[in-house]
């Protein structure tokens, strides 16, 4: 089963404290979901921070009038949910960094299947796949760095220093959204001040170079005030089938 994304973020609005967000089978994998009990996760949040839970679990399709939370597990915070193949990576809100892998038994229960722990870091801010063997994540909570592992067998397996990146005057500086083309990286770069306004008036991409594990160059848009995301649940990157890249401005 090959999971994404097959609707983004929705705020449920019955309940202003809810958020709800899926995944799904994609149309190309001709093989089918390799469990029927969950073609879909699901993954809902409920409470306010800083008092929030969140709710995972497998579904078999998307027919149901309702859905309760019988065969959901509990994670204490707010989860920001990443789907690759068979496997969901929920990332939570609160230091230790931590990143936990989870497949699906036959009823669509998740099963823990692994967790990545930084030290140092609030939380997983954008996690990018490239292949079954190689993926990166950029962690909030001011490491200058990206974590690379392999999701299959869920270890890291490097880093790569973002501290070339460093601009004079951010008091802090988040790396938010990302696309993968041919063996570059192009990692969103958010500068803010002391009262957590943008530091510039500018859009921020990093272009980075995966065989030498390097940060190329930063590019530079002042067009526009900045590069609009909201974590996992909408890219600020899109590319085409020709491969261009096409970045979100915000304002």
């Amino acid at each position: 089963m090959q999971l994404r994304y097959v609707l983004s973020r929705l705020t449920l609005l019955s309940l202003a404290t809810g958020s709800l967000w899926l995944s799904g089978c994609t149309n190309n994998d001709p093989a089918g979901p390799a469990n029927p009990a969950a073609q879909y996760a699901l993954s809902t949040v409920a409470g306010a921070y800083p008092n929030q839970t969140t709710y995972l679990q497998g579904l078999p399709n998307l027919n149901a009038a309702t859905v309760d939370n019988s065969k959901a597990i509990e994670l204490a915070s707010f989860g920001s949910m990443y789907a690759y193949r068979d496997a969901v990576y929920m990332g939570k809100f609160g230091a230790p960094a931590t990143l936990t892998k989870y497949t699906f038994d036959q009823t669509g229960k998740p099963v823990e299947a692994g967790r990545l722990i930084v030290p140092g870091a609030n939380t997983f801010s954008t996690v990018m796949f490239v292949s079954e063997t190689e993926a990166y994540a950029s962690v909030g909570g001011g490491l200058a760095t990206l974590i690379k592992f392999n999701p299959t067998t869920f270890t890291k397996t490097g880093d790569i220093d973002l501290s070339k990146l460093t601009k004079a005057g951010a008091a802090s500086t988040f790396y938010l959204g990302a696309m993968q083309r041919d063996t570059k990286l192009y990692w969103g770069v958010h500068y803010f001040n002391r009262s957590f306004d943008p530091l510039t008036d500018s859009a921020y991409v990093a272009v980075i170079d995966l065989p030498t594990g390097k940060v190329d160059k930063l590019i530079a848009d002042g067009r526009t005030a900045g590069i609009f995301s909201a974590g996992s649940s909408l890219s600020c990157f899109v590319k085409e089938a020709n491969g261009d890249i096409y970045v979100q401005g915000d304002g």
